[in-house]
């Protein structure tokens, strides 16, 4: 049992294939980030949470994973509005890497935003999938809201602190796709 079809909108094996990019790539780029303000414990935890962000992984793991990537998220925003935060050129560099890396996942989340916005369950796409996708769905206006403050922030430090923006101007993509950054 668990496969798509029946409902409206994308299979919810593809949606979550595409929640999973999203979220491992996000919490990827939050490890980057908490590594080069010095937050070695936090950004251990978003890596090891991103690893979990593949076929198979629990509901649980996904809870968990999305817990982690909202608490990542505010610590980067909480420490990046202190006026006073200088780093070295090494973790100028790292944080650089890290806003490249949160480009490129939230630009595979919005995929994953329009898609679900679509997914309408169905009896025939009761499953596993199905499951984690009643999960996650209802969370994707915080989730999202949480994600742009992220991304502000870490762009604003950014440019304030002459570390190169992403080459393929994420910013500009991702204000098409809708968000509001």
């Amino acid at each position: 049992m668990g496969g798509g079809g029946g409902g409206s909108g994308p299979a919810p094996e593809k949606l979550l294939a595409e929640y999973f990019v999203g979220t491992a790539a996000v919490l990827n780029a939050n490890s980057k980030i908490l590594t080069a303000l010095g937050m070695k414990e936090a950004a251990d935890l978003a890596a090891s949470n991103a690893a979990n962000m593949k076929e198979g992984a629990t509901t649980d793991a996904i809870k968990q994973a999305e817990k982690v990537q909202t608490e990542s998220s505010k610590l980067i925003q909480e420490k990046l509005a202190d006026k006073n935060l200088k780093l070295d050129d090494a973790a100028k560099k790292q944080m650089g890497e890290g806003y490249v890396s949160l480009a490129a996942g939230s630009l595979a989340y919005v995929v994953f935003i329009k898609d679900a916005k679509d997914f309408k369950p169905s009896v025939t796409s009761l499953g596993a999938s199905a499951l984690a996708l009643a999960a996650i769905v209802p969370r994707i206006p915080e989730d999202t809201k949480n994600l742009v403050a992220t991304y502000k922030a870490v762009a604003a430090y950014a440019k304030d602190n002459k570390i190169p923006a992403p080459k393929d101007d994420a910013t500009s993509q991702l204000k098409a796709s809708g968000l509001d950054i």
